[in-house]
């Protein structure tokens, strides 16, 4: 199944609701503004999507770049990942300095350690 990013897109004048899928936006319905969409507030604009997302395989997928707009609206939530996904990006890789450790409390990459009380070196 393709991700699917939910999105309001304006194209010279006219403002459509769909979503980006591979490359490509898929328009459900024109609309007159941008509120005829339900809870817009959950809306970000698409230079804050690609910073909170800057390193995630989500971009690599939907080649953003592609699309042609004045202005992209995007919903503040992916749609159509695997059930797991969240939690292969987060346990994908642990912390370097978990991995150098002999315990077994290993720590995500994502995380960020200052100190660790249960540090033990490997021999």
């Amino acid at each position: 199944m393709a991700l699917k990013l939910f999105t309001v897109l304006q194209k010279k004048e006219k403002l459509f609701y769909g979503y980006i899928s591979k490359g490509r936006f898929y328009k459900n319905r024109e609309l007159t503004k941008r509120s005829d969409v339900k809870d817009i507030s959950n809306y970000i604009t698409l230079k804050q999507f690609l910073k909170k997302h800057k390193d995630s395989p989500i971009l690599n997928e939907l080649n953003i770049e592609k699309i042609k707009a004045k202005n992209i609206y995007l919903l503040n939530q992916v749609v159509g990942l695997p059930k797991d996904f969240f939690e292969v990006m987060w346990w994908g890789k642990f912390n370097k300095k978990c991995e150098k450790c002999r315990k077994d409390c290993k720590q995500s990459h994502k995380v960020i350690i200052e100190r660790c009380p249960n540090y033990k070196l490997q021999n």
